[in-house]
């Protein structure tokens, strides 16, 4: 654990205690006898309420109990404190509990601390200012982090591990066990690592947490785009084909109603679905990009038959059979799908009928080489 909180200026904090107070609740002092802080450690530090300056609490919506706080400011008064628990408060970010005593009840509040930290480095999300007359506590669980310090508390081993056992129960590569995830997560870790972000961006990653999906999967990490809606929405699939500094260049926000590293294994996992060297993430890159080209290529051929085909029709109202001639070419506009399953990895197959492909082309091929839609471009 250490041995010092991260200390904020008189600034930083007012910045800090503003954000709380959008978001949180100011706290009725009149009532409050006594506000009891407790370590991790189980050492625990009464605080008269005469002591208290300022209080806000933040719920932490993510867990709908009543009882567990994102964030908090406290704001003592130095003179009403004992030494002892003044250096103790600003000792170390390790703050676990915070209990109000009232003349009417008494309300034990759990404070959450970052996902990032660990035993060694204390609550990486509490702070605190020191003045010759105060003592000033806040902490505030951010929304989304940056993967430079989530690549570094990933390969906590705490953190490491809880991936590792995360992929092993799913058992998504055969006869692998927790080590072998372990080495895998770790390596994939170490390359990211190794790049620099892209040009900042407005999109970030989301790990969507779903406990009671119907499929099975509880965590699905999706690309959020503020400024695409998409097919109604702004969540998009394809984080596998972004290459390392395109994601680097986004913030993480995992929904924390689910533990936070076993959805960042969800997303360590579909980040590396087309392996971890950018070599091979470029090729599946490529590979989507010439799947998608040639999808497009044939949804216009697909429409230029269709346009060629109610062309016909208007310039020869009264050719025997026509309508049979029609509805039998018909078919060939629309896109038949193969194996779509497996989109977009490049084994979605677009086809059409090759015999009745034929039969067009022998009887009308000329024809609709020559045939012009101004609709398809």
């Amino acid at each position: 654990m250490t041995e010092t909180t991260q200390c904020l200026s008189a600034t930083e904090m007012q910045t800090l205690v503003q954000q709380l107070k959008m978001v949180g609740a100011t706290v009725n002092l009149e009532p409050i006898v006594q506000v009891t802080l407790t370590f991790e450690t189980g050492e625990a530090v009464g605080i008269r309420g005469t002591a208290i300056q300022d209080l806000t609490l933040v719920p932490n919506r993510a867990r709908p109990d009543g009882v567990s706080l994102a964030g908090f400011h406290l704001q003592l008064a130095t003179t009403e404190l004992a030494d002892a628990s003044t250096a103790r408060l600003a000792k170390a970010a390790d703050l676990t509990r915070l209990t109000v005593v009232t003349n009417h009840q008494t309300v034990t509040y759990a404070i959450s601390w970052s996902p990032l930290s660990s035993a060694q480095t204390g609550n990486l999300t509490q702070f605190c200012l020191t003045t010759p007359t105060t003592l000033t506590l806040a902490a505030k669980l951010p929304r989304f982090y940056d993967w430079p310090a989530v690549l570094t508390a990933a390969l906590s081993d705490d953190h490491l591990v809880m991936m590792a056992k995360t992929l092993a129960t799913a058992e998504l590569t055969e006869g692998w066990a927790a080590l072998d995830y372990l080495t895998y997560l770790r390596y994939l870790i170490k390359t990211m690592q190794r790049y620099s972000a892209a040009a900042v961006t407005k999109s970030y990653l989301l790990v969507r947490y779903s406990p009671t999906a119907v499929d099975g999967e509880t965590w699905d990490p999706v690309i959020f785009d503020p400024e695409d809606a998409g097919e109604g929405d702004h969540f998009f699939a394809g984080i596998e084909f972004l290459s390392y500094p395109e994601l680097l260049a986004m913030p993480v926000r995992v929904e924390t109603m689910g533990p936070f590293w076993e959805g960042m294994a969800w997303l360590f996992w579909e980040i590396s679905f087309n392996g971890i060297e950018e070599a091979d993430r470029r090729a599946a890159s490529q590979e989507l990009t010439t799947a998608m080209s040639e999808c497009q290529a044939f949804k216009q051929e697909s429409k230029k038959l269709a346009a060629f085909l109610e062309a016909y029709a208007q310039t020869h109202p009264t050719e025997a059979h026509l309508k049979t001639t029609i509805a039998k070419y018909w078919p060939l506009t629309t896109v038949q799908l193969l194996n779509q399953d497996d989109y977009p990895t490049g084994s979605m197959v677009q086809r059409r009928d090759p015999k009745l492909w034929a039969a067009f082309q022998a009887q009308f091929g000329k024809a609709y080489q020559a045939f012009d839609d101004p609709t398809v471009n």
